[in-house]
């Protein structure tokens, strides 16, 4: 099982196929998908936010906070998905929420962690993305 963070430039080219997983996370109200839903596509559209600070408004349009339906959705998928070969993950720059799903995923397949970062050195886990999906996937929760 490999798991692949990416930034929206880098998952434009990546080529689709039916033996792995892809997991797109959109800017809202901004992007588009690069491939629809599907068995194994799924499209979320959330900010890149780790907490509410109070505000309501991110460049004008209101803060869309990753929730704990989005992460039942995730948790679904990667279920309906467990036998592919892989998962690719993006979000626009293969770093926060990409990197927080795929952080989790790899405690989920058992992966080490070292070989995941080896494969995605950039990734920096969004502290509320992680914290909701460890939760749905594990029961257990961190504190932020």
């Amino acid at each position: 099982m490999k798991i692949l963070v990416l930034a929206r430039s880098e998952f434009q080219h990546v080529e689709y196929t039916d033996k792995v997983a892809f997991i797109s996370i959109h800017n809202p109200n901004v992007d588009s998908p690069i491939f629809p839903d599907s068995e194994n596509v799924l499209n979320l559209w959330f900010d890149d936010v780790e907490e509410d600070y109070g505000y309501e408004l991110l460049n004008g349009d209101r803060i869309v906070y990753f929730n704990d339906f989005m992460a039942d959705k995730i948790y679904k998928f990667v279920k309906l998905n467990e036998s592919k070969k892989g998962f690719v993950i993006h979000c626009t720059m293969g770093k926060c929420r990409s990197g927080a799903v795929g952080s989790v995923l790899v405690d989920y397949f058992q992966i080490p962690y070292l070989e995941f970062l080896k494969l995605n050195p950039r990734v920096q886990p969004n502290i509320l993305v992680k914290k909701l999906l460890t939760e749905r996937f594990f029961g257990n929760s961190f504190e932020i």
